[in-house]
């Protein structure tokens, strides 16, 4: 369909599903092409969702990858006033605590 904008969506949305059925792998490799396609169209709200995501799948093993992504989503959320800083806040926040409290 051509639609970019709708296909990194899908690859967010695919990449949260993967992850709720713990599949990990599978969740990051969707939402590291959702980030692909959102840069090249410029998307940031589909941007910062695919830096949360690989922050959650990267969080288990690791943590400061998952931080430096978790930073990149949460600077965009806070540009855009979005809803999802509260949660990126209290995940930065487990994964300053230690090992398994990020996820």
């Amino acid at each position: 369909m051509g639609d970019r904008r709708a296909e990194s969506e899908v690859l967010n949305d695919l990449g949260a599903t993967y992850h709720a059925a713990g599949r990990r792998d599978a969740s990051r490799r969707r939402h590291q092409l959702a980030l692909y396609i959102a840069r090249a169209i410029d998307s940031s709200p589909q941007i910062a969702r695919a830096h949360q995501g690989i922050a959650h799948t990267l969080a288990p093993d690791d943590p400061d990858a998952a931080r430096d992504h978790a930073k990149q989503a949460l600077a965009i959320h806070g540009e855009l006033s979005a809803p999802e800083t509260t949660e990126l806040i209290a995940f930065l926040d487990a994964l300053d605590r230690g090992p398994g409290a990020g996820h």
